[in-house]
C-alpha cells in the first residue's frame, strides 16, 4: 500500500495537507495517484477525481487492465466521484471544459457541499497551463487550496515538468508539500523513482526510491523500512 509507505517515510506518519506530484510524462505520478486513492477508498473514504487528458471511462479501462481494479464498483458505492475536464468538453453531469476553470471551481464547490469532506487527485494542471497560461492556472490552484484549506481537504495535484522552471518553482511554492518523480531509459528497461522534496513544517526521508508498476499497484522495490 502508497499510504503505508508514506507513513513509514514521514516522521509521524502521512500528513493530510495539499500535495503537488511532479515529474515527466511516464514516470509514474498518475498510477502513484491512483493506487494512493484505493488506499483511501478501501478504507471508506471518499475521492473526488478530477481527469483532463483521459475520460472517467478510460481511466477504468487503464486500471481495469493495469491493475484489475473496479474502480466502477467504488462508484456505485458512492464512494468515488469523477469530474471530466477535457478540453472541448462540456454540457453533461460533472463535465467540463478545462478552458473554463471557473466553472470547474464552482463544479468543485458543489462537491463539497454534495459529499462533505473527501480526498481529491487533479490530473493534470500541465492540461490547465497549456490552455489558460500559468497565471491564470497559479490563481485556480489557489482559489482551490483557500477552499481545501477551510473544509480540511487532503489533495493531490499532478503537473508535468515540460514548463520552464520558473513556472514549476512557482507553482510549487504554494503546495504544503512536493513529491517529485523522475525515470530513467536503460537498457536493462525502464526504471522509475520517488522521493519527497518537501513537506513543510516536518521531517522526512528525501532519498530517492525506486518503484514499480504491478498488477497490485505500486511497489517500492530495494528499500528496508522500519516498522
Amino acid at each position: 500500500m502508497v499510504l503505508n509507505d508514506l507513513n513509514k517515510l514521514i516522521q509521524g506518519g502521512f500528513k493530510e495537507d495539499i500535495y503537488l506530484l511532479r515529474g515527466p510524462s511516464g514516470s509514474g505520478k498518475s498510477s502513484f495517484c491512483l493506487s494512493l486513492m484505493k488506499d483511501f477508498l478501501d478504507k471508506g473514504k471518499k475521492c473526488v477525481y478530477v481527469c483532463t487528458e483521459d475520460s472517467p471511462e478510460e481511466i477504468k479501462e487503464i486500471v481495469k487492465r493495469e491493475f484489475n481494479w473496479n474502480l466502477s464498483e467504488y462508484e456505485k458505492n458512492n464512494l468515488l466521484y469523477f469530474i471530466c475536464a477535457e478540453a472541448k468538453k462540456h454540457g453533461e453531469e460533472n463535465v467540463v471544459d478545462i478552458r473554463n476553470l471557473n466553472e470547474l471551481s464552482i463544479l468543485i464547490s458543489e462537491k463539497i457541499s454534495e459529499i462533505g469532506k473527501f480526498y481529491f487527485f487533479f490530473d493534470t494542471l500541465s492540461t490547465s497551463i497549456i490552455y489558460n497560461g500559468a497565471e491564470q492556472t497559479l490563481k485556480f490552484i489557489q482559489d482551490q487550496i483557500e477552499k481545501f484549506e477551510e473544509n480540511k481537504i487532503c489533495a493531490f495535484f499532478l503537473l508535468e515538468t515540460i514548463h520552464p522552471k520558473e513556472v514549476i518553482d512557482m507553482l510549487s511554492y504554494f503546495f504544503d508539500g512536493v513529491f517529485e518523480f523522475k525515470i530513467s531509459d536503460e537498457s536493462e528497461g525502464v526504471s522509475r523513482f520517488f522521493r519527497i522534496l518537501y513537506i513543510k513544517g516536518f521531517f522526512h526521508e528525501t532519498s530517492w526510491f525506486e518503484f514499480k508498476l504491478t498488477k497490485e499497484g505500486i511497489k517500492f522495490i530495494g528499500i528496508l523500512f522500519k516498522d
